[in-house]
């Protein structure tokens, strides 16, 4: 497939339904420039296709620590297999994940500017965003504010997308399995007790326990937070289940007792998981990704991708809107809602989506939502020499495209967030891209954006 085909590709697939956003789904909705993709993917798949092997992902780890070029074969092979299901277990494999950080560290301290040993920090920055557990989170911070040279912004850019990425992996277990887990056996051990004498206190203390975990469900994946909110939520259940003990007299209400004391118990150790990652001002975690939402710096680095020299401050913003999205809080909206005036379109649009993951609507965001329906601006870094007109044409068009459909998912992202935004000039925007949008895909699916927004009552 050729890369004027992918964009054209994801143009013409449908909407999602609308759910809660993983840090997956959110870098479908990330702006980076086709012809950086293009040759991230070709190097990707070349070394993908050298990292085919089967054997043990632990071995490779001595190859990390080579000064060979086994060590590109170990980094890119890593990346592979914590990616993949086989080897899903490695992903809550502290000693492993410290291994992978403490050669990622050494290499940071080394100091090495080279290609070679960036392009290395860089794989390996995007592997440990692959774990669930928070070990390496100060090695990636380092990493994405480490800067002695241009070419280094490659592995500031890494380390920010799997800062966002590790985020989501560490809260979603949270959202998706254990709270909604907690709150039914929660529910099912109240009704086990509740018939018993003297145990209609220890019921109602369940319930409303499990309503405080539901409602923790629904916002986990966006909640800056969350950590001590789970932690706080884990510590309550635990004298709660203790008290229902004593009024569960069936053999089926101790055994639901045990399984919501088992399910307290691990929210409680995802909790202090999540803790590491809860936003906290001034933090090295805030600082880092504060810093690089607001890089400004006019200099510029070696590409040989393009054979030029590029400006990379946009770049660090672009990443920098997509994190603040995923760690969330009061002080990353704000920062939000000012890079909707930012001088470059991939950071507007980066930034508009992030807010409306958090259902954060404004007149500002709505202008930014419209433009990128109706009017999207496209910068893509061309190659020394140019594109022949052709090319560009096709870059430019399938861009456009994807951006409005982006848009268009989050739109529905910000509707599903808050029912109460107004919406009206969104929603006139979509109407004429439902009439007007070419090509055909776009109408059909601005039609049923329109179906869904109708259904907001």
């Amino acid at each position: 497939m050729s890369s004027a085909d992918a964009p054209r590709q994801a143009a013409e697939a449908p909407l999602p339904p609308v759910e809660p956003p993983s840090a997956g789904f959110l870098i479908q909705l990330f702006v980076i420039p086709g012809v950086i993709v293009a040759a991230i993917v070709g190097v990707w798949l070349l070394f993908t296709s050298l990292a085919s092997d089967t054997g043990d992902p632990r071995t490779y780890l001595e190859h990390l620590r080579s000064s060979t070029d086994k060590r590109w074969h170990a980094a890119v092979y890593l990346a592979s297999a914590l990616a993949g299901d086989e080897h899903a277990e490695l992903r809550y494999d502290p000693k492993f994940m410290a291994d992978m950080a403490t050669v990622l560290d050494q290499s940071l301290d080394g100091g090495d500017t080279a290609e070679q040993a960036v392009a290395f920090r860089s794989y390996l920055s995007r592997a440990l965003g692959h774990f669930h557990i928070a070990t390496s989170l100060p090695t990636l911070v380092k990493a994405a504010t480490t800067q002695r040279d241009p070419n280094e912004v490659e592995v500031r850019l890494s380390a920010l997308e799997a800062i966002a990425q590790l985020t989501d992996n560490i809260r979603r277990p949270l959202a998706e399995k254990l709270l909604p887990q907690a709150a039914a056996l929660a529910r099912e051990s109240a009704d086990a007790v509740r018939a018993s004498e003297g145990g209609a206190e220890a019921a109602n203390r369940l319930v409303a326990l499990a309503d405080e975990a539901d409602a923790l469900a629904r916002i986990a994946t966006r909640s800056a937070d969350l950590g001590a909110r789970a932690g706080r939520l884990a510590e309550a259940f635990s004298p709660a289940v203790d008290a229902a003990e004593r009024f569960a007299t069936s053999e089926d209400g101790r055994g639901r007792i045990d399984e919501l004391r088992a399910t307290v118990a691990e929210i409680a150790r995802q909790a202090r998981e999540a803790a590491a990652v809860d936003w906290q001002a001034s933090s090295p975690l805030a600082e880092a990704v504060l810093g690089a939402a607001g890089e400004f710096t006019e200099e510029e680095r070696d590409d040989p991708r393009l054979k030029r020299r590029v400006p990379y401050a946009h770049s660090l913003r672009e990443r920098g809107a997509y994190a603040l999205g995923v760690l969330g809080g009061g002080e990353a909206l704000v920062r939000l809602d000012e890079m909707l005036g930012d001088a470059h379109p991939n950071v507007r649009y980066n930034a508009a989506t992030s807010l409306c993951r958090h259902g954060a609507a404004s007149e500002r965001l709505a202008d930014t939502l419209v433009e990128m329906l109706l009017a999207p601006e496209v910068k893509v870094e061309e190659p020394e020499g140019g594109f022949n007109e052709s090319v560009k044409e096709t870059i430019d068009t399938n861009s456009k495209q994807q951006i409005t459909i982006n848009a268009l998912r989050a739109v529905l992202l910000l509707a599903a967030e808050n029912p109460q935004a107004d919406l009206k000039p969104i929603v006139a925007a979509v109407e004429k891209l439902a009439e007007t949008g070419e090509p055909q895909r776009l109408r059909i699916d601005a039609k049923t954006a329109l179906e869904t927004l109708s259904k907001r009552g």
